[in-house]
């Protein structure tokens, strides 16, 4: 038999909206470490800005910064790219409207100081960037097609290791082994009260890469993005859909949980609990 997941009770719309998260409360490593990071005042002044190390992680709600860390630069090659395509942006006229980044981007300097971002660079060669300053979500900065392409390369580059999943608390599924289970457990809770809450899963390729399903929940929907982009083998897709709630069923492989009341077919999530 089908039980289906109600939303029990109504929130008030600014309930739904993301607490701020910016490079002070971004962990150097994982969701739970501490850090000491200083927010500095925007615009940052790139031609006095040192950076020191870069921290890297997939959006999640807009107009925060995700704690989940995707991967960090230390290297002053490295740095000098991320640097160079801030600095060479031009700022975009005017209020914008945009959809939701691919990634946050933490800049420390060597004061101990630092700048967040939303970042994006599209899914192909010959495009041009945008980034923002999480603490200012209005305005844009646009960043010309050669310097999208080294940061796209760049970020591509980094490898989310399973250890570093388990440890930002991803549902990971490493060739049939499940781990973080209790968090999926919680978000389907969460749902059942109408409580905020977001689960993400990382399924591993035989070749290692990592697939990604997020489920965000603002207390009234939620909002499924499928990400395959960091898998060398398969055909690069991203997709989004909003569903109404969760289903849950027996099956014989074990308990069986999909998204109901979606706005279209695909991306379809479903996940089986043994």
């Amino acid at each position: 038999m089908i039980r289906k997941l109600g939303m029990l009770a109504l929130v008030l719309a600014i309930a739904g909206c993301a607490q701020p998260r910016t490079g002070a409360e971004i962990a150097s490593g994982t969701k739970t470490a501490a850090t000491v990071l200083v927010e500095r005042d925007v615009p940052a002044d790139w031609k006095r800005f040192v950076p020191k190390k870069a921290t890297v992680s997939r959006t999640q709600w807009f107009g925060s910064a995700s704690p989940a860390v995707l991967g960090t630069f230390e290297k002053p090659e490295d740095l000098a790219v991320i640097t160079e395509g801030m600095r060479t942006a031009v700022k975009i006229n005017g209020m914008l409207d945009v959809a939701k980044s691919e990634y946050d981007l933490v800049l420390e300097d060597k004061d101990g100081g630092s700048y967040t971002f939303h970042l994006w660079l599209g899914g192909k060669t010959g495009l041009k960037g945008m980034y923002m300053y999480v603490s200012d979500t209005g305005t844009g900065y646009t960043m010309n097609e050669s310097i999208t392409d080294r940061l796209r390369a760049l970020i591509h580059g980094l490898r989310y290791e399973p250890e570093r999943a388990k440890a930002n608390g991803d549902v990971v599924n490493l060739f049939g082994k499940i781990t973080n289970l209790d968090r999926w457990k919680k978000f389907v809770e969460n749902v059942n009260e109408g409580t905020r809450d977001e689960a993400h899963f990382t399924d591993y390729t035989i070749e290692g890469d990592p697939i990604f399903r997020d489920l965000l929940y603002d207390g009234q929907r939620i909002e499924f993005t499928y990400d395959n982009s960091k898998d060398a083998y398969g055909t690069p897709d991203k997709a989004l859909v909003f569903c109404d709630g969760i289903d849950f069923g027996k099956t014989e492989q074990g308990t069986r949980y999909i998204l109901t009341g979606c706005d279209r077919d695909n991306p379809a999530f479903n996940f089986t609990v043994e």
